[in-house]
């Protein structure tokens, strides 16, 4: 009968347009199933009469609470896990930009997720109670109420203009609730802003009361304060850390809460041991950072700085700090970046969680295998790079490009900060410039190398263009799940080593790099100290990148075999740039100089046939130049030999006496003796 009548009600329920979950169990199966399923658990604590018997409800309440009563710290276990895998799915960071108002981090189902913790561990049903069991605070308790409220109120809203289940906050559905509930724009955000700044707010509240239970599962207090009585050590006189987390020593947390200092070096010790800071201590923290004087001294400025020098762990740090309001004392700009929405769709995250992700990324580049490893290795100084990416989006929610107000804050946080004079200007350009190189890479061709060439010089030294490398690529890969490819990797190395060839002399490229990773299967077996394998791992990385492999191995073969006074040439076409590549093969005692002296013959050669073209081509009746001292003497000499007056802007001494050729320059002689007039003109 009983499942006949489910059968009926369920039936009617679908008529009605109902999404409808079903079972029909006895009480016992249930429970059974309830012991050994999380979900099954959650919906059955969250079960209410709607008709019929209430005794039958009632009773199947009192059976899961003998039942969780045996092992209530394994029972919760399994409902965290459970929700981490349900974050998973939909986004594990309270600051997406278009949450699931349900099931992301900080929504509706971490509230439920407290009530169900509550009721397991503690056999309480609200936030109020569980605040008065000590579990939370009546803070916590106050903001899931609020929290609750403020998302059911949203959530409702989108399921009406649906008109069917949808808890998907999109952007759409952001802009229009907005504009429902007449929520202005004011001082450079957009009232979508202000109110998906509200819901930031509310959501994150929430994690941070999820967050404290789950470390309160994870490792019992009374647990943690014997093994760190036992096995920690002191620090500092204020703190004790190990083995589980580092905390604040019994009578020193008003020191270590009660000043920016103290609590910076409370998440410094964190980062440095690889460990969590203990929640009592934490929420200590959390509970007096209002009270924290935003004047800072340079002791303070120190020791937020040296956290920079372990990255490691700066990202979440810096989290930290932000979360306390620490980050902004130190950073103002911060406070207006705080849950701010980047309304575009190309960002994931608000404005300030992309910053710290950022720097995670930046640092995650240690153990890339790729171009990005090799970079971030080779810079020595790294702050000025993590300080840039932490600041680097500061701009955005004002009037202004957020570059320009970006640079400002840039420079305003040198000054704060007492960085040296080289490192502020560093910072500045990289946050005015942060957008430049994804712009050159992903949206101009490389190839050109005018281009190039402004970019390199803009960018001044090889170690700025490393840092802005990095910046570039770690602020690409922020902005979501798979918006850094390898595609982009290969566009922006190719870009990083044109512009490092420019300043820096021959630099490597990502095609080197492909070009090495190539030859070393034709060399493997054979002898570290055979002659073709020592001159393949001297190759240049010139070479590696603009000679085809075929070709390339050949060309070592014939240098393995040379004689000691041998030499080979070689020439290939290569239509994609219409030009010829030459390889001379010899050793440098054989001829003196012979580099210079092949590029020099080739050179005149190309001067020469550029006179031609001059002449029979264009009808050039007269020539100006070359510059270039190389090729001046066959330029002049071609040009005499076809009757057309040459004027050379050659540094150098010409040899060609025929009154067609003229040197506009002056020659050494002439600049010494002008130098001498003029220094007898002013009486030296």
């Amino acid at each position: 009968a009983a499942s006949a009548a489910a059968r009926r009600l369920l039936q009617d329920l679908c008529d009605a347009g109902f999404t409808v979950g079903q079972s029909v169990r006895s009480l016992a199966e249930a429970v059974r199933l309830a012991g050994a399923d999380a979900t099954i658990l959650s919906s059955l604590l969250d079960s209410r009469t709607l008709a019929g018997p209430a005794g039958l409800v009632e009773s199947l309440a009192v059976k899961l609470r003998k039942k969780i009563a045996r092992g209530r710290r394994r029972v919760a276990t399994r409902l965290l896990a459970a929700r981490g895998e349900e974050a998973d799915r939909f986004g594990r960071s309270v600051a997406l930009l278009e949450p699931n108002v349900k099931r992301s981090r900080g929504g509706l189902r971490d509230i439920q997720l407290v009530r169900w913790l509550g009721t397991v561990l503690h056999d309480v049903d609200t936030p109020e109670e569980l605040a008065m069991a000590g579990a939370i605070s009546r803070a916590d308790a106050a903001a899931i109420r609020a929290a609750e409220e403020f998302l059911v109120r949203v959530r409702n809203d989108l399921h009406l203009a649906a008109g069917k289940p949808a808890d998907d906050l999109t952007r759409d559905q952001q802009l229009r609730i907005a504009q429902a509930r007449g929520i202005e724009s004011c001082a450079g955000l957009l009232g979508v802003e202000r109110f998906m700044r509200d819901y930031f707010g509310h959501a994150r509240r929430v994690a941070r009361v999820v967050e404290a239970l789950e470390s309160g599962v994870r490792r019992p207090a009374r647990l943690r304060s014997l093994t760190s009585g036992l096995f920690g050590h002191e620090v500092d006189g204020l703190y004790r850390v190990g083995p589980g987390g580092v905390a604040a020593l019994p009578g020193r947390i008003d020191r270590v809460a009660g000043s920016v200092r103290g609590v910076i070096r409370l998440v410094e010790l964190a980062t440095l041991y690889d460990l969590p800071i203990d929640a009592r201590t934490w929420e200590q923290v959390r509970a007096a950072a209002p009270t924290l004087s935003p004047a800072v001294d340079s002791a303070d400025r120190d020791a937020f700085l040296a956290l920079f020098a372990r990255p490691e762990g700066l990202g979440q740090a810096l989290r930290r700090l932000h979360e306390v309001g620490v980050l902004e004392m130190l950073i103002p700009g911060f406070s207006h970046a705080r849950d701010l929405l980047q309304f575009n769709n190309y960002h994931t995250f608000t404005v300030d969680e992309h910053c710290i992700v950022a720097v995670e990324r930046a640092v995650a580049f240690a153990s890339d295998p790729g171009w990005l490893g090799a970079t971030w290795r080779e810079l020595t100084r790294k702050r000025p790079l993590l300080l840039a990416l932490l600041i680097h989006d500061l701009g955005k929610g004002f009037v202004e490009d957020h570059s320009e107000v970006g640079a400002r804050i840039a420079r305003d946080v040198a000054a704060r900060l007492a960085l040296p004079a080289d490192e502020g200007e560093i910072v500045e350009f990289l946050v005015l410039r942060h957008l430049a190189m994804a712009h050159l890479a992903f949206r101009r061709d490389v190839g050109d190398a005018g281009l190039v060439v402004r970019f390199a010089r803009d960018v001044g030294s090889p170690e700025v263009l490393r840092m802005l490398s990095l910046l570039t690529a770690a602020d690409v890969s922020a902005v979501g799940p798979g918006t850094w490819t390898k595609w982009k990797a290969d566009l922006l190395g190719d870009l990083h080593y044109r512009a490092l060839g420019h300043l820096d002399g021959e630099a490597p490229s990502v095609d080197a790099d492909r070009g090495r990773r190539a030859l070393a299967p034709l060399l493997a077996g054979r002898d570290a100290d055979d002659p073709l394998v020592r001159i393949a791992r001297r190759l240049p990385p010139a070479v590696l990148r603009d000679t085809p492999l075929p070709r390339l191995v050949e060309e070592i073969g014939r240098l393995s075999r040379l004689p000691a006074d041998g030499v080979f040439a070689a020439a290939r076409w290569q239509p994609e740039t219409g030009t010829v590549a030459v390889s001379v093969g010899t050793r440098e005692e054989v001829a003196s100089g012979i580099f210079h002296r092949v590029t020099g013959a080739l050179a005149a050669e190309r001067a020469v046939r550029a006179v031609d073209e001059l002449v029979s081509v264009h009808r050039a009746v007269a020539i100006v130049g070359p510059l270039d001292p190389a090729c001046a003497e066959a330029a002049a000499v071609r040009a005499a030999e076809l009757g057309v007056p040459l004027i050379s802007l050659s540094a150098s001494e010409l040899t060609s006496a025929s009154p067609l050729v003229f040197r506009l320059h002056p020659t050494l002689e002439d600049e010494i003796t002008s130098l001498v007039d003029a220094a007898h003109a002013r009486g030296g």
